[in-house]
């Protein structure tokens, strides 16, 4: 997945649940069972997501860039990108 001048902003998402994971509060980039996807973003801002859950982790309040069972990060390339101020935390996979 590619972003190029892209603002994420704002963003949220909430989880509830017995187990697992809760994952990506501005971006999600995962796989079930094919290859790693690469997360490439060019002179983008992801700020201001958040991620929220009860009874689960919450991983990548702005993006999440990873396999969403084992938790193997993908490749990230950022280029005069700003990730800022997202919660719990700023990036999974960066």
């Amino acid at each position: 997945m590619s972003l190029r001048h892209a603002a994420v902003v704002g963003n949220g998402g909430h989880a509830i649940g017995a187990f697992g994971p809760a994952q990506g509060g501005g971006i999600w980039n995962g796989s079930f069972g094919g290859p790693a996807p690469e997360l490439t973003i060019v002179g983008g801002l992801l700020a201001d997501n958040t991620l929220a859950a009860g009874g689960v982790t919450p991983l990548g309040g702005g993006p999440f860039s990873g396999d969403p069972l084992t938790l193997a990060p993908f490749p990230v390339t950022l280029v005069h990108t700003q990730i800022t101020d997202n919660k719990p935390d700023q990036c999974f996979g960066c």
